[in-house]
């Protein structure tokens, strides 16, 4: 994330979900969501930029990479990195639209508390059921039911509004009174 030594926390972890049928969405929901509970502890009301990042306001301040093992119809065990940036004030002028918890905050907080939090959220979110997850997702989604300006796959701008995320991970939008589904790497945010 672009951070300095000792002022974010940037980490993996080695979880054993065995998640049967295989939903690959289903950590990305979980760690998400974890990571929501988290910020909101330590004061800060974040939304989730799907699929992966963790926005305060309309800046990034966390996110999250996750690699999934699957066995026949199982996921096994999913390594998910983390990067959040915490007390951090300053950034490179490349990095688009930063901020931190300091930065959110006004205050500097202990990474170490900060980390058993995140993990304690996670180990509490791997036993909610899927349909409070994916609801909640859903609830938390930045720029929900508000206009946006995305691009395609094919580099083309479009207008349209964020519904919902499906069970599958696809983003939910209208577009001039038409539904459409988008998986990763198929659109993406312009910049506000």
């Amino acid at each position: 994330m672009g951070g300095r030594a000792g002022k974010n926390l940037t980490f993996s972890t080695l979880l054993e979900p065995d998640i049967e049928p295989a939903d690959q969405f289903l950590i990305t929901r979980i760690t998400s969501l974890a990571l929501i509970d988290a910020l909101k502890l330590f004061g800060i009301e974040a939304m989730i930029k799907w699929p992966n990042d963790i926005y305060a306001g309309d800046k990034k301040i966390a996110g999250i990479l996750i690699e999934n093992d699957i066995l026949g119809s199982r996921i096994t065990r999913s390594i998910v990195g983390i990067g959040l940036n915490v007390n951090q004030i300053q950034f490179h002028p490349d990095i688009p639209n930063p901020t931190s918890i300091a930065l959110e905050t006004g205050r500097e907080s202990d990474i170490m508390d900060l980390f058993a939090v995140i993990m304690e959220r996670i180990e509490s979110r791997l036993g909610e059921s899927k349909e409070l997850l994916n609801r909640e997702y859903a609830e938390r989604l930045y720029r929900l039911g508000v206009k946006s300006k995305f691009l395609d796959q094919n580099g083309k701008p479009f207008e349209a509004v964020i519904e919902g995320v499906e069970p599958s991970g696809e983003l939910l939008v209208e577009c001039e009174n038409v539904k459409k589904r988008f998986l990763f790497k198929e659109i993406e945010y312009l910049r506000l």
